[in-house]
């Protein structure tokens, strides 16, 4: 039997070790080919320079003059310029990425590269620590790091988020290392609250000692977020409105984060997606949007509530939010990738189980592989050279195609470890034999 287990766990690492080689080779050739490549650093870089400059880092002007006073190489197009100037997270970004704006650019995205790259690889390694299957894990986390290059490619801040994140949530329920995960989490929460906010809510609910580290964890993030709103109050009065006003330009019709129309490999991963293609109406696909959400977020709130008494309920209120999160807020594909904290509830439920683990692992694989990036960018080049449109009626079931599959199946993914928190929440662990009417 222990020679059994050993092996599982060889198998796991040689599977989870193959997933990181290629996800290193894959994301860091796209980051320097492509046009795009690490994009997001640029504006974040640029805005803390102007912050250290004494410049508004949220007035696009000044970001450019602090670009063209570090000779930073011109935008190809004036529409690169209006993107890539303007802001649009919170004054601790511009905080937590000033240290690196002190160093010359190509240092300073050479870092942040190799911050996001490990520290998503060390978040992998941290949950295959926490698996009951290692063979399962391993395999999962290499889908997962497979489908992974856009943390690399853009070099979003969900890069360091997702790793923060994960790091913060692994380390609070095991109580190992819990001072330094309070510490993840809180700078998680600093860094963009929409992705970490529901799972810091997790630990809140739950009790106990997950209470006092979500307590610690806030008082991180305020920590880090109050000097930093009361520096660029200093420097820029008027930063709350030029925020909006940055949120706003990306919103409006046409642009990036409209929910409607085709995103390339940066999905929007929110319902918004399938109702803005019903009708493509803020007021209607927003209201659609939370009657569905509402309901799940709060049967998922008091399935969680006293989960500190079994660590196995709080895997499953873990991988349940952790999906439904990303449907119910304006979130991206990159962000989605928090979805590899599923991979303990699903090597649980195939442990403890297995009628209950087959579905996890189906629906599991189904969203990694639905929102694996090197699929979409192969499809995305087929619908290219083809010459496919997404206008016109036969577009339309083209548009559905491409944007349906990823929000769907992280509804589903979701609403199924909803449903099995629900079924257990009474138990230390699943009856293999119990039929959940739940």
């Amino acid at each position: 039997m222990g020679f059994m287990r050993t092996r599982a766990r060889q198998d796991g690492l040689i599977l989870f070790f193959l997933g990181a080689a290629l996800f290193l080779l894959t994301g860091a050739d796209l980051a320097v080919v492509t046009r795009s490549g690490m994009a997001d650093f640029d504006t974040a870089y640029y805005s803390a320079k102007s912050a250290i400059l004494h410049r508004d880092p949220y007035n696009p002007d000044d970001v450019m003059h602090a670009r063209q006073l570090t000779g930073a190489l011109p935008f190809q197009s004036a529409y690169d310029q209006g993107v890539f100037t303007r802001n649009v997270y919170p004054p601790s970004e511009i905080a937590l990425v000033s240290p690196l704006a002190l160093l010359p650019f190509k240092l300073a995205r050479a870092l942040w590269l190799f911050f996001i790259a490990v520290g998503f690889i060390l978040a992998g390694f941290a949950i295959f620590q926490t698996s009951t299957a290692p063979s399962l894990a391993g395999a999962l986390l290499a889908l997962m790091l497979l489908g992974s290059e856009s943390l690399v490619r853009y070099a979003n801040a969900a890069g360091i988020e997702v790793t923060l994140t994960a790091l913060g949530v692994v380390s609070i329920i095991r109580q190992r290392y819990a001072k330094a995960g309070v510490l993840a989490l809180g700078a998680a929460l600093a860094l963009k609250p929409h992705d970490s906010g529901l799972l810091w809510l997790c630990f809140l609910l739950a009790g106990g000692v997950y209470r006092r580290s979500a307590g610690q964890a806030l008082a991180v993030a305020l920590a880090l977020t109050l000097p930093a709103v009361a520096w660029l109050s200093f420097l820029a009065p008027n930063w709350p409105a030029e925020l909006a006003q940055n949120l706003q330009f990306f919103s409006s019709d046409g642009q990036s984060n409209t929910p409607y129309g085709l995103h390339g490999t940066c999905f929007i991963t929110c319902l918004q997606v399938i109702f803005a293609f019903m009708h493509n109406s803020p007021r209607f696909y927003n209201i659609a949007t939370w009657l569905i959400s509402v309901p799940l977020l709060l049967t998922w709130a008091r399935g969680t509530i006293g989960a500190q008494k079994f660590e196995y309920r709080l895997w499953l209120s873990v991988a349940a939010i952790t999906a439904l999160s990303m449907v119910s807020i304006y979130h991206r594909q990159y962000d989605a990738k928090l979805i590899i904290l599923t991979i303990p509830a699903c090597a649980l439920l195939w442990k403890s189980a297995k009628r209950l683990g087959r579905w996890a692992i189906w629906l599991t694989v189904a969203a990694f592989f639905l929102s694996n990036d090197l699929i979409w960018s192969v499809i995305f080049v087929l619908v290219k050279t083809l010459h496919l449109k997404v206008t016109g009626p036969h577009g339309s079931i083209l548009l559905a195609a491409l944007t349906f599959p990823v929000p769907l199946s992280l509804l589903a993914l979701g609403a199924f470890y909803l449903w099995a928190l629900m079924c257990f929440r009474s138990e230390t662990e699943p009856n293999p034999n119990q039929n959940c009417t739940t």
